[in-house]
């Protein structure tokens, strides 16, 4: 079977590249139909590309490269859909002025300090006036960085080339690794093609694509056996979103020894140490603590199991249960975890892989919060294990922007409950049909 025509492939990435720049040129984060109908349009033409795997190498370059043109464009062009940037350049003016981020709240800041017409023109704008910030060094690097550029939209294009650059470097690694586990390459389009994946990380600039980047440099390393500096890479994953620590009992199993593990964790520790001590210096670390602690107790967003859970809570006790679900069923995601810690097979790292799908992707179900970009890695995981499922999640997630569409930001609880039948039919038919093939 031969891959599609190229006249044919030209036509989906331009169905594909109109509407994804439509949605960060022309729209607010408060179009939620309008937002819903555009995604939808791109994820048909790129369910469509990618639902052919036969393509020749050249026209597999040429569909990364219609990719790697899209990013470009939305590099110049300043977040609508996402309000995040504006913290982000918050904290970088606070480093620039030589001041912790992690020092006090944004509204401590303008009662603590001398007026400041930067600071005075961003509060209005974040989406976080009382909390201390939660984005971790590597990241806060790259908001300083920005922040030594005059405006706002340079600050943004500075940002968003290094995001630009770690999603070019993520499509390489990925294809790297497509080639150590014996999958072929056109898989990369998975993630690489994926509308949400263009639009929340370079076009809504979303630190997840540093974090993902990080993540494959240190997957490489470790099939390369080059431990301890797989660990610095992981631990720079870390440094840009705190997420990836759910994988540390991972390894254990999959090095197979004390003295390996040791080399892996020491090029962690070491690069942990460099990035987080001058975050840390002289100061209260209960105030990051305090944030970390804010997204498992008090933040609810899109979430799935949990709405179940709080409704039954409702019905038994008559008020939200979130202090209690929340970190519940974080202690069910350890758990979950450490028993599919039991899974991986030494040195194999499709097994690896494997199992970093499956506890990632029962983090999500399990969230308190699941914003549209957190969707990111479970697409880039899902590549390595042929599962479509979450690539329709990625498709439906979308309807969560229809929160935004009233000042008070009130879900739509519906619409949210259609999308998790959504995916969990998607899971449930894709695991009984394989189970099939197996049998077969």
């Amino acid at each position: 079977m031969t891959g599609p025509s190229p006249y044919k492939s030209i036509l989906l990435s331009v169905a594909l590249v109109l509407p994804v720049l439509y949605l960060c040129t022309s729209l607010r984060q408060s179009d939620g139909y309008s937002i819903i109908v555009a995604y939808s349009v791109a994820f048909l033409a790129y369910g469509a590309l990618i639902y052919n795997k036969n393509y020749s190498k050249n026209s597999l370059y040429l569909l990364v490269g219609v990719g790697i043109l899209v990013r470009a464009i939305l590099v110049f062009l300043f977040p609508n859909l996402s309000d995040d940037i504006y913290r982000f350049m918050w904290d970088g003016n606070m480093i620039q002025d030589g001041i912790n981020p992690l020092t006090c709240t944004p509204r401590e800041f303008l009662s603590i300090y001398p007026r400041d017409s930067r600071y005075e023109e961003l509060f209005p704008l974040l989406n976080s006036q009382d909390y201390y910030t939660v984005y971790p060094p590597v990241s806060q690097v790259i908001y300083w960085f920005s922040s030594l550029f005059p405006t706002w939209n340079l600050s943004s294009i500075a940002m968003k080339a290094v995001l630009f650059f770690s999603e070019i470097g993520s499509a390489l690694l990925i294809m790297r690794l497509l080639d150590r586990i014996g999958q072929s390459r056109s898989y990369v389009l998975w993630y690489f093609l994926n509308p949400l994946v263009i639009v929340e990380m370079v076009g809504q600039l979303h630190f997840e694509a540093v974090m993902i980047f990080f993540l494959l440099a240190g997957l490489v390393l470790l099939s390369q056996k080059r431990l301890f500096l797989a660990g610095s890479m992981m631990a720079l994953s870390v440094g840009a979103k705190l997420l990836p620590l759910m994988f540390l009992p991972l390894m254990i199993k999959y090095l197979g020894s004390v003295k390996k593990f040791g080399r892996f964790v020491l090029g962690g520790l070491v690069t942990l140490l460099v990035t987080f001590l001058p975050m840390f210096f002289r100061m209260d670390i209960s105030h990051f603590l305090s944030s970390v602690n804010l997204y498992f107790q008090s933040f609810e967003f899109n979430a799935g199991i949990y709405y179940l859970l709080r409704k039954l809570g409702w019905l038994l006790t008559d008020y939200n249960q979130i202090k209690i679900l929340g970190p519940l069923l974080s202690l069910v995601t350890v758990g979950v975890i450490l028993y599919t810690a039991t899974k991986v097979v030494k040195g194999n790292l499709a097994s690896l892989l494997k199992v970093f799908f499956i506890s990632f992707a029962t983090y999500l179900f399990l969230a308190t919060t699941v914003h549209p970009w957190y969707l990111c890695m479970l697409v880039m995981l899902a590549l390595f294990q042929r599962s479509w499922w979450p690539l329709v999640w990625s498709g439906v997630v979308v309807w969560s922007y229809t929160t935004y569409m009233t000042p008070e930001f009130v879900q739509n609880l519906g619409l949210i409950s259609v999308e998790y039948l959504v995916v969990y039919g998607c899971l449930i038919y894709e695991y009984f049909r394989k189970q099939s093939t197996k049998v077969g």
